[in-house]
């Protein structure tokens, strides 16, 4: 099922502080994204301790003047062992060839060739606007999705921090204490 749905109308600002509110008329609910506009926004994909197995992103985007259309951009996650450290998981660089005076919005699917999920035990995703680079002007984004399930449960041994007997004392294995 989808765990995260996120559209950019009414988002105040990207992860990095960089998006503002965009234009009127045709693009006042796209979250404009690339060099010269929002670098990069971040998920944190909260409620299962052991993070998610993603399957699919769909990125929905484009823009009113012709030809700026171009999806340019890098996805990264973290996982439950390491959130802070992200590691690649693809990149995106779709510029539609359409003919002049055409206005345009594209999809973007990312998916899994085998029935592996894209990545597990995910604790957040990231998208870089600015890697790579070349995006032709600007593009809006109105619609990210991820989807995917909740990860088995990690099991992790019990682990001793610390010695509580006193040095005179004993213990015989396998009994109690408190």
């Amino acid at each position: 099922g989808s765990f995260m749905i996120e559209g950019a109308g009414g988002l105040g600002i990207l992860t990095d502080g960089q998006y503002g509110a965009v234009g009127s008329g045709n693009n006042s609910t796209l979250a404009t994204c690339g060099p010269n506009a929002g670098h990069s926004i971040t998920y944190t994909l909260a409620g299962s301790p052991s993070g998610y197995d993603i399957t699919n992103i769909v990125v929905y985007g484009g823009w009113s003047d012709n030809g700026c259309d171009q999806q340019a951009y890098t996805v990264y996650y973290s996982t439950i062992a390491n959130p802070t450290v992200f590691n690649v998981l693809s990149s995106v660089s779709y510029d539609p060839a359409v003919g002049g005076g055409v206005r345009t919005a594209d999809r973007v699917t990312f998916s899994s060739p085998t029935a592996s999920p894209l990545a597990a035990n995910v604790a957040k995703v990231m998208f870089d606007f600015t890697s790579p680079s070349g995006e032709n002007l600007y593009s809006g984004y109105a619609e990210i999705a991820v989807f995917g399930s909740a990860s088995a449960p990690v099991s992790q041994p019990p682990v001793l921090f610390t010695d509580t007997l006193p040095a005179t004392g004993s213990d015989v294995v396998g009994s109690e204490g408190t």
